[in-house]
C-alpha cells in the first residue's frame, strides 16, 4: 500500500476519492444484463445464495452460468460477468482464503481477456478493482500498483469523454440560441409587412366609403320612381280583390255539397273502424301469448347458459346430448378461503351463506371479462377452467388475469370489512396447464365437469399456495413470463407423476 501512495505521489488522496465514487456509484451496483434462458437463472440464484452468505452454492450457480453461456451463444461479455461474480464469491470465503484468492485472480484476469475487445469498461474496472484489494492483501505491491494505474487511465478515459460530451452540448446550446434571435428577427420583419399591409387595407376603406356616398344618392332618385310604380301595383290588387270575391261565392256552393259527400264517407269509414278495432284486439290478444311464450322460451334458454358453456348448451338443443371432449392444454383454476371452517362455527348458517354469497357473485362477475368458465364451486372453493369448449391458445394468461382481479378483489374487500368490523376471508389460487377432458354428466340436472391429471395439481397448487398469492405450475409460467414477473418458490411432490415447480406471480 505505501507502494502505491508513492508511486502517485500528492494526487493519491485525489485518486483515492475518485477510485471510491467509482466504486461506491457504478462498480459496486455491477449487474450482467439478460442473456436469457437458464444462464439468467443461474445468476438469480447466485445473487439468493450471496444474499444469504451462502457462498459454496452461490459459487457453483456462477460457474453454472458461465457453462450455459458456453453452451448456448458462447458471448464473452456473459462469460466475462460469470467469471467476475465467481470470482467474488471465491473472495467472500474465509477457509483457505490463500488458495481462493488465487483462484479468485485467475477468474479475473480470464475474465479481463474475454473483455479485451469489449466497450463495457464498468466491468473491466470492477475486475481491476478486485484485483487490486487481493494484490494488495497478499502483500504484493507491485501487482496493486499496476491495477492502480489501470484503474487511474480507465477513470481519466472516461472524464475525458464526459468533457467532450459536455463540449458538444454546449455548442448544441448555443446553437439552439442562434436559432432563436433568427426566429425573433423574422418575428419582427413579419411585424413591419402586417403593418404595411394594414396601411393599404385603410385606403382601400377610404374608397369604399367614397363609394357608397356617391351610391346613395342614386337611391334617392330611384325611391321615386318605386312610388309611381307601387301606385299602380295597389290599383291592380283592389281589381283582384273584385274577382276574388266573385269566386268565393261560386266555392260556398261547391262546398255544401262536398260537406253531404263527407257526411256518406264517414259513415263508412266508422264502420271500418269498429271493424279494424276488434280485429287489433284479437291481433293483440295473439301477440301477448306469443311473447309470454317467447319470455318463458329464453328464460329456459337462460337457465341452461348459467348451467351450460353456449357451446355445449346449442349442442344440447340441437342433438339431445353433448359429447366429452378431449383438451391438449386447458387450465384450470382453483380458490379457497383461508381458516373457513373456524369461521363458519361462529356464524349462523344465513350469514355465512350471505358471506358465499357476497365473495362468490363478485367472482362471476370478476371472471365475465375474461375468455373462461366457471365449473362449479364445492364448499367455500371455487373452480375455474380456460381454454374449453373453445379452444383458446391464449388460455393460461386469460386465467392468470382472472385469478389476479380476484386476490385484488379480496384483498379490497378485506380491508372494507374490517374497517365496518365485518367478517372476512384470506384466499389462496392455485392454477395449472395441461390436457384434461369436459364433458356434461347427469340426464334431469345437467352439471359441466373436467376431469384429468390437470385438475389435480391445480388442487395441490392452492393448498400449496399462501393467503392473498396466486400460485402456478411451470407449465403455466412457460406461457405467461414475458407478461408477468414470476418469483419461483421451490418444487412439490404429486403421486404419481413428475413432480411441479411452482411460481408465484407478481401483480
Amino acid at each position: 500500500m505505501e507502494a502505491i501512495k508513492n508511486k502517485f505521489g500528492l494526487n493519491w488522496k485525489i485518486l483515492s476519492g475518485l477510485l471510491a465514487f467509482i466504486f461506491l456509484f457504478g462498480i459496486s451496483n455491477i449487474k450482467a444484463q439478460s442473456f436469457g434462458g437458464e444462464y439468467d437463472i443461474a445468476i438469480k440464484n447466485y445473487n439468493h445464495f450471496m444474499n444469504n452468505k451462502d457462498y459454496d452454492k452461490a459459487q457453483e450457480q456462477a460457474r453454472n452460468a458461465y457453462e450455459y453461456a458456453i453452451k448456448t451463444r458462447n458471448v464473452s461479455e456473459a462469460r466475462a460477468y460469470a467469471l467476475n461474480y465467481e470470482a467474488k464469491a471465491y473472495m467472500k470465503m474465509t477457509k483457505r482464503a490463500s488458495k481462493k484468492r488465487k483462484t479468485a485472480k485467475d477468474l479475473l484476469e480470464e475474465s479481463l481477456v474475454l473483455l479485451a475487445k469489449s466497450n463495457n469498461n464498468r466491468l473491466k474496472l470492477d475486475n481491476y478493482e478486485i484485483l487490486k484489494n487481493i494484490a494488495i492483501k497478499d502483500d504484493d505491491n507491485a501487482s496493486a500498483v499496476i491495477y492502480a494505474e489501470k484503474i487511474r487511465d480507465m477513470s481519466l478515459l472516461n472524464s475525458k469523454k464526459i468533457e467532450e460530451r459536455k463540449m458538444e452540448e454546449r455548442n448544441q446550446a448555443l446553437a439552439s440560441n442562434k436559432r432563436a434571435l433568427e426566429s425573433q428577427l423574422k418575428s419582427l420583419n413579419q411585424d413591419v409587412t402586417s403593418l404595411a399591409t394594414a396601411k393599404v387595407a385603410s385606403d382601400s376603406m377610404l374608397t369604399q366609403q367614397k363609394m357608397v356616398s356617391d351610391s346613395l344618392f342614386d337611391r334617392v332618385k330611384w325611391d321615386s320612381i318605386l312610388m309611381v310604380q307601387q301606385e299602380n301595383a295597389i290599383i291592380q290588387q283592389k281589381n283582384q280583390l273584385e274577382l276574388q270575391e266573385s269566386q268565393l261565392n261560386l266555392q260556398k256552393s261547391q262546398r255544401n255539397f262536398s260537406y253531404a259527400l263527407v257526411g256518406i264517407v264517414s259513415l263508412l269509414l266508422i264502420g271500418m273502424l269498429m271493424r279494424y278495432f276488434e280485429t287489433a284486439k284479437h291481433n293483440a290478444v295473439l301477440q301477448t301469448k306469443n311473447e309470454l311464450i317467447e319470455a318463458e322460451r329464453e328464460r329456459s334458454e337462460e337457465l341452461l347458459l348459467n348451467i351450460l358453456p353456449s357451446l355445449i348448451a346449442n349442442e344440447l338443443k340441437n342433438s339431445g346430448n353433448a359429447k366429452a371432449r378431449s383438451y391438449k392444454n386447458a387450465s384450470v383454476l382453483f380458490t379457497d378461503f383461508v381458516k373457513f371452517g373456524a369461521l363458519a362455527q361462529t356464524l349462523k348458517p344465513e350469514e355465512l351463506v350471505g358471506i358465499l354469497d357476497y365473495y362468490f357473485t363478485s367472482f362471476d362477475e370478476i371472471i365475465s371479462k375474461y375468455n373462461v368458465e366457471k365449473i362449479k364451486t364445492i364448499g367455500d372453493s371455487y373452480m375455474l377452467a380456460a381454454g374449453l369448449p373453445k379452444e383458446n391458445p391464449d388460455n393460461p394468461l386469460e386465467i392468470v388475469k382472472a385469478a389476479l382481479e380476484i386476490q385484488q378483489f379480496v384483498e379490497k374487500s378485506k380491508v372494507e370489512r374490517k374497517k365496518k368490523n365485518l367478517p372476512y376471508f384470506d384466499a389462496r389460487v392455485g392454477v395449472h396447464t395441461g390436457p384434461l377432458v369436459a364433458g356434461v354428466v347427469g340426464h334431469k340436472k345437467f352439471a359441466y365437469d373436467v376431469w384429468g391429471d390437470t385438475v389435480n395439481v391445480a388442487s395441490r397448487l392452492e393448498t400449496n399456495c399462501e393467503p392473498g398469492r396466486v400460485n402456478v405450475s411451470a407449465s403455466t409460467y412457460e406461457y405467461i413470463k414475458n407478461n408477468y414477473k414470476c418469483e419461483f418458490r421451490g418444487i412439490i411432490p404429486v403421486k404419481n407423476r413428475d413432480d411441479v415447480g411452482m411460481y408465484y406471480v407478481e401483480a
